[in-house]
């Protein structure tokens, strides 16, 4: 017996030192309900091995062989048919490389690896800050969308209220499948002036509607001065400007503001010269243009601006470049009904409507229409002597199509109010 015992104990070692530790097998299923975040997929273990299978389910990394030690379900065990949904991807046409694993005493077996390309999601929408705010009733509202790879459609929603009651197709109306946020606008025409309007953007896709937060603005009424001259106006950013340049003859006081004569005229042997003129002394050209001015008419005590309104000063004409990004073109009127070729770079994006109006040097010479707007800001570089001007030109004479000089107060440029 006791010979039987030790040849068996001997049989039994060399039996399972010949036998062969198995992991288990397992088949990756095909992966379906595809969402930019979300899958679903699972596998089949078809041999649990030399042992029983402990867990089992799918791993997945955007690198190819995912193990366990990147992400994974974990779905039960044993053999058989299981399902894994699969969660928190990236979204937008990321690739993943999915398997399924199972787990047992000895081990991970790994079935087939599956690419997976995550669909898009639903859109991202930013209502952004109107421009163009004229007393003309129109005004042009913007966002930002991300189709986040759909095609998308995006609509502005107006009213007076919350409730809105009113949509615009924006121009860019159906965006393409991409990743990346685009710039969208469009404009209303019709609205009236001193009322308060709100609007929000609204993006739509196969998967959802995202709608921004709503933004109010007021468009602003037209000024009158004490002549009798209308002018229309525009909102941009946190400032209310014309949008025409100065036309009175007269200062707030009814003083009359006067020109020379001839036009003409050299300025040299006066002091402080207070005039105005039509632009070449052709009063046809003011109703386009405005009148040009003196420093000195500018800076007088009786004061040109309607009430309500005020010459701005260096800081405010800035504040201005700041938030068109020192970008000229954005202040241009578009086209050459009145700049010459080439008015390259002319959007009037903000509705300033600038306009070629010329300016007069004090010797008599009137230059510039059709070529460049120079308006006059109300700082010093010395004092008695020269001021600055801000201008914007035709062609490419500076950067962005605009900048800043000084020049004798005795030249004349025209005015832009801004208001109080």
């Amino acid at each position: 017996m006791r010979f039987t015992s030790i040849v068996f104990l001997i049989f039994s070692i060399i039996l399972n030192s010949c036998r062969k530790e198995e992991v288990p097998t397992v088949t990756t299923s095909e992966i379906t309900n595809i969402t930019g975040t979300t899958a679903s997929s699972g596998g089949i273990v078809t041999n649990e091995g030399t042992s029983s299978v402990i867990t089992r389910g799918v791993c997945w990394s955007t690198s190819t062989k995912p193990t366990i030690a990147d992400r994974k379900t974990s779905d039960g065990g044993g053999a058989g048919i299981f399902l894994s949904y699969i969660t928190g991807l990236r979204g937008g046409h990321a690739d993943y490389f999915v398997r399924a694993y199972a787990t047992n005493n000895e081990g991970t077996g790994y079935g087939l690896e599956m690419l997976l390309t995550t669909l898009g999601q639903i859109p991202l929408a930013e209502t952004q800050l109107p421009t163009n705010i004229s007393s003309l009733g129109v005004v042009t509202l913007n966002g930002a969308v991300n189709p986040n790879y759909l095609t998308t459609n995006v609509t502005f929603e107006y009213g007076t209220t919350v409730s809105y009651g009113n949509y615009i197709e924006s121009v860019q109306n159906q965006l393409a499948e991409n990743g990346t946020s685009s710039k969208v606008y469009a404009i209303v025409t019709g609205l009236d002036a001193g009322t308060t309007y709100h609007f929000r953007i609204k993006a739509v896709n196969s998967l959802g509607t995202t709608v921004g937060h709503d933004i109010t603005f007021i468009p602003p009424s037209p000024v009158i001065d004490i002549e009798g001259n209308v002018y229309q106006t525009v909102t941009i950013g946190e400032q209310t400007w014309m949008a025409e340049n100065l036309k009175t003859t007269k200062f707030n006081n009814g003083d009359l503001l006067g020109t020379t004569n001839p036009a003409t005229k050299d300025l040299s042997g006066e002091s402080k010269p207070i005039y105005q003129w039509a632009y070449d002394g052709d009063e046809s050209n003011v109703s386009s243009y405005g009148r040009l001015y003196t420093w000195y008419a500018v800076n007088d005590s009786r004061k040109l601006c309607p009430t309500g309104w005020h010459f701005p000063d260096f800081l405010e004409w800035d504040k201005l470049k700041v938030y068109v990004g020192r970008d000229g073109g954005k202040l241009k009127e578009t086209g050459l009904t009145h700049w010459l070729p080439s008015n390259e770079g002319a959007t009037n994006e903000s509705g300033f409507t600038a306009l070629p109006g010329g300016n007069r040097y004090y010797w008599g010479v009137f230059i510039g229409k059709g070529l460049e707007a120079d308006w006059w800001q109300l700082a010093e570089f010395s004092p008695g002597c020269c001021a600055f001007a801000f201008g914007v030109y035709s062609g490419s004479r500076s950067i962005g199509n605009e900048g800043t000089y000084w020049f004798g107060e005795d030249n004349g440029f025209s005015i832009r109010c801004l208001k109080n």
